[in-house]
C-alpha cells in the first residue's frame, strides 16, 4: 500500500528529524515523531486536552547538541518509528483517507509499544479514544494562511521579546549614566 503523506504530516516528519538532530539521538526515535508532531501543529494535541509542556516534560528535551544541520536528512528512522510510519498508513487505510496526516501519525504512535505512546499514556490518551474522537470528528490540518498567522505571531513574540530587552537594556543603561554623572558631581 503506497499511500501519500500529507504535507503537514511530511513537514511533521521533517521536524523529528530536526528534532532528532538537536539531541544526542543518532536515529529518528518515537518521541522525535511526536516532538514533530508538535512543533509542526501546536494545537493538534490541545485538541485531546493534552499541553505541549508535559509532553516536552515526560520527552526531557533539556539534551540539545549543536550538531551541524548538514547532518539532518542523514538520520535514519528507528525500525519502532519505521513501524510506525507502517502502522499510521494502516490507520489512514482503516479510515478510508487517500492520505497519511498527523492524525494518522499520532494513531500510529499510539498503536505500538514504543517511548512516545507510553508518553501519551501517561498524559491520558488511548488508541481506542483518539481513534473514536477523530472519527467522530476528523482532523483538517492548517490552512497556508493559518500556519503563516501562527507564524507571525512567534514573529511578532520574538520581536516584542527583543524589543522589551533592548528597552530594558537602554532604561538600565540611562541610570548607569545617571549614577556616573551624580557621582562625578559629588
Amino acid at each position: 500500500m503506497n499511500m501519500p503523506f500529507t504535507e503537514e504530516a511530511k513537514r511533521a516528519i521533517f521536524f523529528a528529524q530536526y528534532e532528532s538532530n538537536r539531541s544526542t539521538s543518532p536515529s529518528v526515535e518515537t518521541e522525535h515523531l511526536l516532538l514533530g508532531i508538535l512543533r509542526e501543529n501546536p494545537a493538534f494535541l490541545g485538541r485531546f486536552r493534552v499541553s505541549e509542556s508535559l509532553v516536552r516534560d515526560l520527552i526531557h528535551t533539556d539534551e540539545v547538541s549543536d550538531k551541524g544541520a548538514s547532518e539532518l536528512c542523514n538520520l535514519p528512522l528507528t525500525d519502532q518509528s519505521k513501524n510506525v510510519l507502517g502502522s499510521a498508513k494502516d490507520e489512514a487505510s482503516r479510515m478510508s483517507s487517500k492520505n497519511v496526516g498527523i492524525e494518522h501519525l499520532l494513531l500510529g504512535l499510539l498503536h505500538e509499544d514504543c517511548n512516545a505512546s507510553r508518553i501519551l499514556h501517561k498524559c491520558g490518551l488511548s488508541l481506542d479514544r483518539i481513534r473514536t474522537e477523530l472519527i467522530a470528528n476528523p482532523h483538517h490540518p492548517q490552512s497556508d494562511d493559518a500556519r503563516l498567522n501562527r507564524e507571525d505571531d512567534k514573529l511578532e513574540r520574538i520581536i516584542s521579546s527583543i524589543s522589551d530587552q533592548f528597552h530594558h537594556r537602554a532604561r538600565n543603561d540611562r541610570r548607569s549614566e545617571n549614577r556616573a554623572v551624580q557621582d562625578r558631581i559629588s
